[in-house]
C-alpha cells in the first residue's frame, strides 16, 4: 500500500490537528489483520511528536467489524514521543488527537476503548517538558525497552530505561 501513502496520509490527517508521514505501509488480512508501518512522524505546530523506525499491530477482526479498537499485539521499533504541557495545562497530544468537525454543528464523537493483548516497545525515547504552572521542568527517558502482556489473571507490565543523564529506571 506504500503508493497510496498521500491518500493514507491525508486521511490521517483528517483526524488529527497535524500532520502525518509514512514510510512504507504493509497490510495482511488472513489469518487476522495485520499493519506494519515503517518510517512513522506525527508533528504538531511544527515539532515532532512521535516518530519510529518500526510499529506493528495485529487487530482482531470481530471488534473492528463492530468499530472498535482490540490489539492482539502491538510492537515498536525506536519509537520517540515528545511530550509538552504548556502553561495553560493543554498536553500536546491531546490537542494532537483533537479535530474539530467540518460541521461546527456535528455532536462529538464518543470517547473509544481499545484493548491492546500484548505491548512491546524496544529502544524507546520519552522527552517531557512541563511548562505549568510556574517554572519549565523537563526530562528524558531514552532506551526503553517496555512490555505488557494481558492476561485473565491481570495485567502484567515492565519497563526499563535510563533517565538522562544517568540514572536506571525500571517499573514493574
Amino acid at each position: 500500500l506504500t503508493r497510496y501513502n498521500d491518500r493514507i496520509e491525508a486521511a490521517l490527517e483528517a483526524r488529527v490537528n497535524g500532520d502525518v508521514e509514512l514510510g512504507s505501509v504493509i497490510v495482511k488480512a488472513l489469518p487476522a489483520p495485520e499493519v506494519t508501518l515503517t518510517g512513522i512522524k506525527t508533528t504538531f505546530n511544527g515539532r515532532v511528536l512521535f516518530s519510529a523506525d518500526n510499529l506493528y499491530a495485529r487487530i482482531r477482526l470481530l471488534p473492528l467489524l463492530s468499530g472498535k479498537a482490540s490489539f492482539e499485539a502491538i510492537e515498536a521499533q525506536n519509537p520517540a514521543l515528545f511530550l509538552l504541557r504548556d502553561r495553560e495545562g493543554r498536553v500536546n497530544i491531546n490537542e494532537f488527537l483533537k479535530k474539530k468537525p467540518a460541521d461546527a454543528s456535528a455532536a462529538p464523537e464518543e470517547n473509544t476503548n481499545v484493548s491492546i493483548d500484548y505491548l512491546r516497545v524496544e529502544g524507546g525515547l520519552l522527552d517531557f517538558v512541563d511548562r505549568f504552572p510556574m517554572q519549565t521542568a523537563f526530562f528524558s527517558v531514552t532506551g526503553i525497552k517496555a512490555s505488557s502482556t494481558m492476561t485473565a489473571r491481570g495485567t502484567g507490565f515492565t519497563a526499563t530505561g535510563k533517565l538522562e543523564p544517568s540514572t536506571p529506571v525500571s517499573l514493574y
